[in-house]
């Protein structure tokens, strides 16, 4: 019973497949992909999407056969350089005939003298592909061509007109518009490009003499235009100031247009020296050109920077404590020593000077390094203007004190207090007086002097002498 079942089931299944087959049998599809232009020309490599997704590539005549089960797909043919094709074969069709469009855009070409920067008209612009395709047009009275070129292509650009040397150029379209700038060369001149050695940039305004006659000077695009022959030595000679002059020889073929002058920049070497208003050299002073540190300077004050070209600078010179200066200085061979003053940039010190008691001491002389500078006020105080992180002796003095001094180092956070202390009086005992003794002594001994020459200065007699003996026994 089962084994009977199960042929039945196997049966029906391939039956069901007989008809779907036959209700949706597999088809081919012949798919040609031409362009749609005045001719008709296969275009291979073009890209084949059915129901959105990528399914085949055509060959090299513009062709593919496309396969497919049951309902034909919805198809999508697209191309670089050409408008994309969507569409859907009839169930019957076994031949597909897919035109596209050419999908172009404007490219404008200005052309302008290199020397004049004026427009040139009547130039050939032309561009091409490698298939044949060309766009070309002349340009109009303000130098412009205007081309339809197919979007998403490479083109070989070619312009050419009159005494100027051909252009050839790629040219890659998009899907926007484009403008591109073409200068173009006289064949019959020749243009010298003068450069600077350092920086390679043009250099304008530079004296052109050419076999020792005056051709003029560079333009602001460091370019001169001169008549010199082609095959034929010329001595070319530079002039410029800041820079060597240059001489060299020259022999321009057929194809040299721009001949490159390369002139090499003078340079000094510059010593800046900085001092302070007392004329003592400043260590440590940052020395800037045109914003740029150089350097600091010795404890000389000095600093010595080379290789500076022969030009216009900035000088800058700054250092803590001292206000910044600034110099512009054009700079030659012969101003190699540049020198700064720089002016202390002061700061306030408040001092208060007082008693050991806390008393305010008006009228006090304050020094700074031992020379006085301020006096108190009636508030005992008096501002000192000193210069930042230098170190300074500060002291004291009045009458009937002892003299005190401090060291700092401004600024400082609070007001510099000086306490001084009243002198002791002093406790040595009084000395003899001499000079009074011996005064009376003087006038005692000048009075017994008197006296003696009154009495005549004699002696006295032997009978006052007896008198004298005889009162002593009396006496007795």
């Amino acid at each position: 019973m089962e084994h009977t079942i199960h042929k039945l089931v196997s049966g029906g299944v391939i039956v069901l497949l007989i008809c779907l087959l036959a209700i949706f049998p597999v088809c081919g599809l012949n798919i040609m992909v031409f362009e749609q232009t005045d001719r008709t020309a296969p275009i291979p490599q073009a890209l084949i999407y059915t129901n959105g997704e990528y399914a085949a590539t055509t060959n090299e005549n513009g062709t593919y056969n496309l396969s497919y089960e049951g309902y034909p797909p919805t198809l999508r043919i697209a191309k670089a350089g050409y408008r994309d094709w969507t569409g859907k074969p009839l169930v019957n069709d076994t031949l597909l005939l897919v035109p596209l469009q050419i999908r172009n855009c404007t490219y404008t070409i200005q052309v302008f003298d290199a020397d004049t920067l004026l427009p040139l008209p009547d130039i050939q612009v032309k561009a091409s592909l490698p298939d044949g395709t060309i766009g070309q047009n002349r340009t109009n009275s303000n130098g412009t061509a205007l081309l339809s070129l197919r979007t998403e292509q490479v083109y070989d650009l070619t312009i050419a007109g009159g005494i100027y040397q051909t252009i050839r150029d790629k040219l890659v379209t998009r899907f926007e518009d484009t403008a591109a700038q073409y200068s173009m060369i006289r064949s019959d001149r020749i243009s010298l490009h003068v450069l600077d050695a350092d920086t390679k940039h043009p250099v304008p305004d530079v004296q052109i003499l050419t076999d020792g006659k005056d051709s003029g000077k560079t333009n602001a695009k460091g370019i001169l235009i001169t008549n010199m022959s082609r095959g034929v030595d010329h001595m070319i000679e530079a002039r410029s100031p800041g820079y060597e002059k240059t001489i060299l020889q020259k022999n321009p073929g057929e194809e040299d247009l721009i001949l490159d002058v390369v002139i090499v920049p003078l340079k000094s070497t510059v010593f800046v020296s900085v001092y302070d208003p007392a004329k003592q050299p400043i260590e440590g002073a940052d020395v800037r050109i045109d914003g740029n540190s150089v350097g600091l300077t010795t404890q000389y004050g000095r600093i010595s920077i080379p290789d500076l070209e022969i030009r216009s600078y900035l000088f800058s010179v700054s250092k803590k404590g001292y206000k910044p200066e600034s110099r512009s200085l054009d700079l030659t061979s012969n101003n190699s020593d540049i020198i700064f003053d720089l002016s202390p940039d002061l700061i306030s010190v408040p001092v208060l000077i007082r008693d050991n008691q806390g008393k305010i001491l008006p009228n006090a002389s304050v020094m700074v390094n031992g020379s006085q500078v301020a006096a108190s006020n009636n508030n005992g105080t008096a501002t000192l203007s000193l210069i930042e992180n230098q170190t300074y002796h500060i002291g004291a003095n009045l009458s009937g004190y002892l003299q005190n001094n401090t060291t700092i180092i401004p600024p400082v956070s609070s007001p510099v207090i000086l306490v001084l202390s009243p002198k002791e009086k002093d406790k040595t005992t009084t000395p003899f007086p001499w000079m009074d003794v011996g005064i009376i002594i003087l006038v005692v001994l000048i009075l017994l002097g008197i006296l003696y020459f009154r009495g005549g200065g004699k002696r006295p007699s032997s009978r006052a002498k007896k008198r004298r003996v005889d009162l002593r026994k009396r006496s007795l």
